[in-house]
């Protein structure tokens, strides 16, 4: 800008995490956290969205019906993958068409469609779990508990089995199992039925109970792959099935399957003990090579991480060893709902799995590192760190707390700028289970920043703490954005328990705790809730009592100046009620009158404190800063009501301002607040050459400082569109201007009688000013 040139701080730190996300992201998740934790400003949320930026896979995020909501649990209703469901589209029509052209070509159209789906969709499940054979695999419309109960009667004890006393299935006592009790159940007790009418049983029917083994987990909900594999070693000649989950849901450990069965291979092919495997938590989240593990018989799983069907069906693999007389129909069980599944597993594919696969390694470590960061040793992480023994998920619980619903409910609710997310919550554990497809490092940085938040709330809730250890929790900042953004409820129990609790006048610190507590509540009431009657009953508290202390006049002049934009607030509102004469001339409004009048005397009082103080010091730039800002927000407004109030005399106090906030260094949100400020009020000045160049700061000052969910920032984009259409109109009328002069240029020239005279345009020069330009008029300062 012409007179002001306004000084942008970079975020700086920006080259490293470009670095890291362009080539440790994708490949090396261990080396990609152990660069992060190089420097402990990389996990910030600035650092969040530039890793997101750089991100090489951030274009999967397009293709989900992303909503308000973010999803930090990975299920089947999560974001829809919607070139999955274009492509079922695209069949569904073909199909109502089909009688309606000929129709052989149109049968041949989806059959070739079909088959040249179910050959990519096969690959890329291949690639993801290793199987050897191509028939090995079969995509299927039953669920994933009916495809475990075909299993189970498919490979049920022989009557020699029965006979020899080897019939027992082996499961972990976890969710696979809980969840699927009763079809586990009612497949056995048909088993049983059938064997008895072969005369298996000499004496009485065996338990249902007893042929289930159940392997409980430690004290930490871990299984132990040795414990296991021991296990099965003990009671071999008993065991039909071994049937384990591929990572456990309760805590996101991934069991590493080869030293449970390498360890187990003599025994599986002696005693001919059936592996199965529930890859439910796997396919298309880890990769696994069943080919190289012994004795898998079949695997069941459904379309957990595909984000494309209602049913969460999706295939079976059953080793063709296995499977030689053919028992199991590897015929294709082709649905439409599954178009959508093999649309997936064909575009990652593409993309590349394991690239995919890296990134969600770094998600779960960056999580894991992030909650370490904000809560150390309050926590406990039950999920493995180790990348080779969790899958995504990651669980956690709070060490003091029972019952954590109140933090997942929180999350999902709108009451910060923070934003919703869903989790999942079960008793004490926190599951925050991120996609790689769609999920960033900022709404995981942000989730957790909400989760913090929470825990403030729940702090305060259930603790007696005094009026220091209030201050110390209640870190509201009105001048930081990010500290905002997580404040509301805070606030309110802060607010009420200030109020309950009462103080010891005698002693100073709780006094000047509860001082430093009503004006950190002032300023959220005056500059996010925007309600400055509130603000200035807490200001009136602090003014009282710095009055009977010493030695603070700059916190003083701070309460004064917050009390002078309470009443600037306050006369804006007022001058909205405004009434005319008959003649066009504004009626006396005497509370606006009265409010302008106190944004005059808190101001005075502000000035004179000024005088007498050390003006080098920082704080006092600062309140100078804003006072000349107040001064031009009062400027403005009395400049619609007052014809003695010149729109240049406005121009200059904002220019002033600029001025002084840039001599002190300061380049918070407040600046951007100021510019926003000064451009709105040149848009409606019709000053659109300053009003471009003041867009273009604010542009750059948001690039640099781009914190999601900021209330500044979103005014800012608000009015944008509004700035950028006035511009635009106005080059438009310029350039019509221009053509027109340029005509009636050539008509006179020829002599032409019809003389043309283009209107002329008045745009006033930026008035420059320097630090000895006479300061504009104040309203009676």
């Amino acid at each position: 800008m012409q007179g002001s040139k306004i000084t942008l701080f970079d975020s700086s730190l920006i080259k490293p995490p470009k670095e890291i996300a362009m080539t440790l992201l994708t490949s090396d998740p261990s080396a990609f956290i152990e660069k992060l934790m190089e420097n402990n400003e990389w996990f910030s949320y600035e650092t969040a969205l530039k890793l997101d930026k750089y991100d090489p896979l951030n274009e999967s995020r397009k293709k989900f019906n992303t909503h308000d909501i973010h999803l930090l649990n990975a299920h089947v209703d999560n974001y829809i993958f919607l070139p999955g469901w274009l492509d079922k589209r695209e069949m569904e029509d073909i199909q109502l068409n089909l009688h309606q052209e000929d129709y052989q070509k149109s049968r041949e159209k989806i059959m070739e469609k079909h088959a040249q789906r179910q050959t990519l969709a096969c690959a890329a499940v291949r690639e993801l779990i290793g199987y050897a054979d191509e028939d090995e695999f079969i995509f299927t419309s039953r669920t994933l508990a009916g495809n475990l109960q075909l299993m189970i009667e498919l490979f049920k004890p022989d009557y020699k089995d029965w006979i020899d006393g080897k019939y027992k299935i082996v499961m972990l006592d976890n969710d696979l199992y809980k969840k699927n009790k009763k079809v586990i159940k009612q497949a056995l007790q048909r088993i049983i039925q059938t064997a008895a009418k072969y005369g298996c049983f000499s004496e009485s029917l065996p338990d249902i109970n007893d042929i289930i083994c159940l392997i409980k987990p430690n004290q930490n909900k871990h299984y132990c792959e040795k414990e296991i594999a021991e296990f099965v070693s003990r009671h071999k000649t008993s065991i039909n099935m071994l049937l384990l989950p591929s990572v456990i849901v309760e805590t996101g450990q991934r069991l590493q399957m080869p030293v449970i069965l390498n360890g187990l291979a003599e025994e599986i092919s002696n005693q001919e003990i059936i592996i199965g495997l529930d890859l439910s938590e796997t396919l298309a989240n880890r990769m696994i090579d069943l080919k190289t593990l012994p004795g898998v018989a079949f695997a069941v799983s459904n379309a957990k991480y595909l984000c494309v069907s209602e049913t969460g069906s999706l295939g079976l693999y059953v080793n063709k060893k296995y499977n030689q007389n053919g028992a199991v129909d590897f015929a294709d069980d082709e649905l439409h709902h599954l178009i959508p599944a093999k649309s997936w597993l064909e575009y990652f594919h593409q993309q590349g799995w394991r690239k995919y696969m890296s990134k969600s390694e770094c998600l779960s470590l960056y999580i894991i590192n992030l909650l370490k960061k904000h809560f150390g040793n309050q926590i406990t992480i039950i999920t493995p760190e180790d990348t080779l023994c969790h899958g995504s998920a990651i669980v956690f619980r709070f060490t003091d707390l029972k019952d954590a619903d109140f933090i997942g409910e929180f999350l999902m609710s709108q009451k910060t700028y923070l934003g919703s997310f869903k989790i999942e919550v079960v008793d004490s554990d926190i599951y925050i289970n991120p996609h790689y497809a769609y999920a960033s490092f900022s709404k995981i940085n942000k989730a957790i920043e909400k989760i913090i938040h929470a825990r403030k709330i729940l702090n305060l809730k259930v603790a007696n703490l005094s009026m220091l250890e209030l201050d110390k929790t209640f870190t509201f900042d009105w001048t930081n954005s990010q500290n905002i953004a997580v404040i509301t409820d805070i606030a309110v129990q802060i607010d009420r328990q200030i109020k309950d609790l009462g103080i010891d006048k005698t002693s100073y610190e709780e006094v000047m705790a509860y001082i430093a507590l009503n004006f950190k509540l002032a300023t959220y009431y005056n500059h996010v809730m925007q309600n400055p009657e509130k603000a200035l009953e807490k200001l009136d508290i602090c003014e009282t009592h710095y009055l009977q202390k010493t030695s603070v006049s700059a916190d003083l002049a701070s309460v004064r100046i917050q009390m002078a934009y309470a009443s600037q607030q306050l006369a804006v509102y007022a001058s909205g009620n405004y009434a005319e004469d008959e003649n066009g001339a504004v009626i006396n409004n005497e509370q606006m009158c009265e409010y302008a009048a106190r944004v005059n005397k808190y101001l005075q009082l502000v000035v004179k404190m000024y005088q007498h103080a050390n003006v080098d010091d920082k704080k006092w730039q600062q309140i100078m800063a804003d006072l000349n800002h107040i001064l031009a927000l009062e400027l403005a407004r009395a400049h619609k009501y007052d014809d003695n109030i010149s729109r240049d005399e406005v121009l200059q106090q904002y220019q002033v301002t600029i001025i002084r906030y840039e001599k002190a260094g300061i380049s918070h949100d407040q600046f951007a607040k100021l510019l926003l400020d000064y451009a709105s009020f040149l848009l409606l000045n019709e000053q659109y050459r300053l009003l471009e160049e003041c867009q273009l700061c604010l542009k750059k000052y948001w690039e640099k400082n781009d914190v999601e969910h900021n209330p500044y920032k979103q005014r800012f984009e608000n009015a944008n569109n509004e700035f950028t259409r006035a511009i635009i109109s106005n080059k438009k009328k310029l350039k019509e201007q221009e053509e027109e002069k340029s005509e009636s240029d050539k008509l006179t020239k020829e002599g032409s009688k019809n003389r043309l005279s283009p209107r002329k345009f008045i745009s006033n020069p930026f008035i420059t000013i320097t630090e000895h330009s006479s300061s504009p008029r104040k309203p009676s300062l």
